[in-house]
């Protein structure tokens, strides 16, 4: 399992009466038996017919295989042709996936690193190598990503000089939570003690879907009379989903062997916005996040 952390930063030009769309996804495990493939084709269709969508994956697009597993088959001496025969599964799953998913080329954000992901013998990881398939960057477990968006130039302004504001996304894979559902998102919420100002927050891996608003308060000097305001900064924890089904009749699944509750299965869709706003002679672009769950 890669446990690296990242930095990375996405300049999108971008008109500020339109609204950006953020589908966030993960937890598909492909392979698996248990992956509901009908509705992620459902998903992919109906993200087809939004023309601005982006996306940003969570990890574990595949279940082969998890950190714990590897560990076990490197410690079993098997022959280097064995090894090279898993990466050639694991590479093939990847262009089948990459085909599959083939909508989000060039609307990629990134693809976070899960915990189910095999490292191949050139020293990538397998989410590494389908980051690279789809021409996006590999964003490691945890990433910083800042979104900047750039808009066209103030309207009457002598000047073309775009107006741009920032975007701040921390992604984790994340880790266990317990049963309850209030357990799930505080940890999401632990990220704020690390990046306490960042606009959205989003884990994965424990399957669980949804998006909660909450709010902080931000100091603000106003150089021009020298005033210190208190503004109030609307961020969003986000618990990314699956596609993994539970409680198939006739069928072993660790959900039911631990008795953990059916996840909702499907993304989060953000819905991010602008407006301007003049207040006291001065004016400033505010930024709006909305969730369709």
């Amino acid at each position: 399992m890669d446990h690296t952390y990242k930095t990375a930063r996405r300049e999108i030009q971008w008109n500020m009466n339109k609204t950006f769309p953020l589908y966030i996804w993960g937890d598909l495990h492909r392979d698996t038996p248990s992956c509901d493939i009908d509705r992620f084709r459902w998903f992919l269709r109906k993200a087809t017919k939004d023309p601005d969508a982006m996306y940003l994956g969570m990890g574990d697009y595949h279940d082969f295989a998890s950190s714990k597993e590897q560990k076990l088959l490197q410690n079993s001496d098997l022959h280097d042709t064995t090894i090279k025969h898993f990466d050639h599964i694991v590479q093939e799953k990847n262009r089948k996936l990459a085909v599959e998913i083939g909508q989000m080329r060039g609307k990629l954000l990134g693809l976070i690193g899960g915990n189910h992901t095999w490292k191949l013998q050139n020293g990538k990881f397998a989410d590494e190598d389908l980051a690279e398939r789809m021409a996006t960057d590999y964003l490691g477990w945890l990433c910083f990503l800042r979104l900047t968006f750039k808009f066209p130039g103030r309207s009457g302004s002598n000047t073309e000089t775009p107006v741009s504001i920032n975007v701040d996304i921390v992604a984790c894979h994340g880790r266990a939570a317990g049963k309850l559902i209030g357990t799930s998102i505080n940890s999401v919420n632990e990220l704020k003690t690390i990046f306490p100002t960042a606009d959205i927050y989003i884990m994965g891996h424990d399957h669980q879907r949804g998006a909660w608003p909450i709010s902080c308060l931000i100091p603000i000097h106003r150089h021009k009379d020298n005033i210190v305001k208190l503004k109030e900064h609307r961020q969003y924890l986000v618990r990314s989903g699956s596609f993994v089904k539970s409680y198939t009749e006739n069928t072993d699944q660790y959900t039911t062997a631990r008795l953990l509750r059916p996840a909702d299965l499907g993304v989060v869709k953000l819905l991010i916005s602008f407006h301007r706003e003049k207040k006291n002679n001065q004016d400033y672009i505010v930024t709006d996040i909305e969730s369709v769950v």
